[in-house]
């Protein structure tokens, strides 16, 4: 049986647990909408402090990685967009993106296989088929 000792033991970091939750809800949702009206520079720091909080969160790191992303700063996305893209493999995003940042950096050998995922979900994407086959002659791989 549980006495009320105990109880209150349980019960006293809850208040501190619910307020973090609810003050990374608010995170998340200002990343959300700086990500929304295209303000991608503003919604790195946001998501990357919510993974700072939460390191097993892939969405969060998926997040991150748009905002890198689409920020220009691609060196910095390929980390999270693979963690999310490995931790949620039918994530588009990641792996269309990842696939993009890599090819951006020169890396079209390594862009391939996100590539390819990518077009495997969504075969009718011409510009993830187009880079795809830019992935593929860069590399000199055969298709």
């Amino acid at each position: 049986m549980i006495t009320a000792t105990q109880l209150g033991r349980w019960l006293r970091p809850a208040p501190v647990f619910f307020l973090l939750l609810s003050c990374w809800g608010q995170l998340a949702e200002e990343g959300q909408r700086r990500l929304s009206v295209g303000d991608f520079a503003g919604a790195v720091p946001i998501y990357a402090e919510l993974v700072k909080q939460s390191p097993a969160n892939p969405g969060w790191k998926l997040n991150l990685g748009i905002a890198l992303h689409m920020a220009g700063r691609d060196k910095e996305a390929v980390v999270p967009l693979s963690a999310a893209a490995g931790a949620m493999p039918q994530a588009f995003p990641a792996h269309a993106l990842l696939g993009t940042s890599l090819m951006r950096l020169g890396q079209a050998a390594k862009a391939v296989v996100p590539l390819q995922r990518a077009v495997a979900m969504k075969p009718s994407d011409p510009q993830g088929r187009r880079m795809l086959a830019e992935a593929f002659l860069q590399s000199g791989q055969p298709k």
